[in-house]
């Protein structure tokens, strides 16, 4: 049969379980397998359709492995020659009546679910320094170590879930067009480290449109807001643009699950997780003052007053104490379970809100949740870059913003780097840049 995505070259015939089997291969080297299942009389009465699409892997399979949750066909082969390691994702095995138009119709919705799938292999790829090369891109004689042996296309039967579809971890994310209207797609692995640079009111739109990719794909939130400018993300946007752009795209304008978080009532600045140096010029303190503070912070500012030596310290604790005081304590945030939380710094002085979003990153334990900080973090300091840097070694996914990329540099080797231009937006993936319009969000924009 010429199946869709063709021409097809079957390329092995056998009984398997006891179910005829037959085994094409297309010029994107995507193996389809139907198993038939016949009645007494040998009539079909059905297809089991299994496809898959076999990557060559560089580097730790392992690694790659530990960024998703469903199982994976890895295969190694080994010869005196050399060693590869094939990696092989299936699209969603589909049993269907015997009947061409619903062959037809599986196939077609196997290599579109496959090429998705491909995109989140190269991403995970990237961000656990492997490289995954489709089959088709690597010479012949490399991709017959695998599609060549006739013995290991039987290996690979459905395990009665989607074994190799690394989607529970990873989904397709849409970050707007480009010139000619064709959808900018990565996968929402990709939101591991995100750097934005550009002017206030499209970092908070880039910022706005991944925090809606993670929750699209059922990842919590975190949204730490020092404009107030992510407000309105628990309603829907209503302007036409969305409108038009959503019934162009399969979307829907949507708000999304979002539970606020008073700073100063549900959380507050821990001193115990910020260091007297970052104290001392969160305030604009001197060096002599500083010298002075306990080398750790005390619970509060009064046992900072106490602690404290010589008499300009002193006072300078008390001063604080009175501005300040509701605002430290030991109060913080867990991650949600599901949808977000947001927090709004907006009213708070930049020196408060400095101390409150080191506070709040430090006291974050283990967990999964994206981490969305809608702050310019040029001329930030150190101690609140390493604190968003050391989000990742606790299982975080972040972005931050700047007005410049260079602000940013502190974020090593940035999964996804989106950059705003005036009207156009550049983003970087797999070190390639990609010039698009960023889509308007789903949810409303806040003024």
């Amino acid at each position: 049969m010429d199946f869709p995505n063709g021409p097809w070259n079957k390329t092995a015939v056998a009984q398997w379980a006891g179910h005829p089997v037959t085994i094409y291969q297309n010029a994107e080297k995507i193996l389809l397998m139907l198993v038939f299942d016949e009645a007494d009389d040998k009539s079909v009465k059905g297809l089991l359709v299994l496809m898959k699409k076999p990557f060559l892997v560089e580097g730790s399979p392992d690694a790659f492995a530990e960024a998703q949750s469903r199982s994976l066909v890895v295969v190694q082969k080994v010869s005196r020659e050399a060693k590869r390691t094939f990696l092989l994702v299936e699209a969603t095995p589909a049993y269907i009546e015997y009947s061409q138009a619903k062959l037809f119709d599986s196939v077609r919705a196997g290599c579109d679910e496959l090429e998705a799938l491909g995109k989140i292999v190269a991403d995970i790829a990237s961000v656990h320094g492997t490289k995954a090369t489709e089959l088709r891109r690597v010479p012949p004689e490399i991709g017959d170590a695998l599609t060549g042996d006739p013995l290991l296309l039987f290996l690979m039967p459905a395990s009665g879930v989607a074994a190799g579809a690394p989607t529970e971890a990873a989904k397709i994310m849409l970050l707007g067009t480009d010139a000619d209207g064709k959808a900018v797609e990565t996968s929402t692995v990709l939101l591991k480290r995100a750097a934005i640079a550009g002017s206030g009111q499209k970092q908070a739109q880039a910022l706005q449109v991944l925090c809606e990719n993670a929750l699209l794909a059922e990842t919590p939130c975190i949204i730490i807001d020092s404009y107030g400018t992510l407000g309105g993300m628990g309603e829907r946007n209503a302007e036409p643009d969305c409108k038009r752009f959503c019934e162009a795209n399969d979307l829907q304008p949507q708000g999304f699950a979002l539970s606020k978080a008073l700073f100063g009532a549900d959380f507050s600045i821990d001193l115990t997780v910020v260091s007297a140096s970052a104290f001392a010029k969160t305030f604009r303190l001197t060096d002599e003052i500083r010298q002075a503070l306990p080398a750790l912070m005390p619970p509060t500012l009064q046992d900072a007053a106490e602690q404290a030596r010589g008499g300009r310290a002193v006072r300078a604790m008390r001063v604080l104490q009175k501005q300040y005081s509701s605002l430290f304590g030991r109060a913080a945030i867990s991650p949600p379970a599901a949808g977000g939380i947001y927090v709004n710094l907006s009213r708070q002085p930049g020196e408060v809100r400095t101390l409150a979003i080191i506070s709040l990153l430090n006291s974050l334990q283990n967990g999964n949740a994206f981490v969305a900080m809608n702050e310019d973090l040029a001329g930030a300091p150190d101690e609140l870059k390493g604190a968003i840097a050391a989000l990742e070694n606790r299982g975080f996914s972040y972005a931050c913003c700047a007005a410049h990329p260079s602000d940013l540099s502190f974020v090593k080797d940035p999964t996804l780097a989106i950059e705003a231009v005036g009207e156009e937006t550049i983003a970087t993936i797999h070190g390639e840049k990609r010039r698009f319009i960023l889509r308007p969000t789903l949810s409303k924009k806040s003024a």
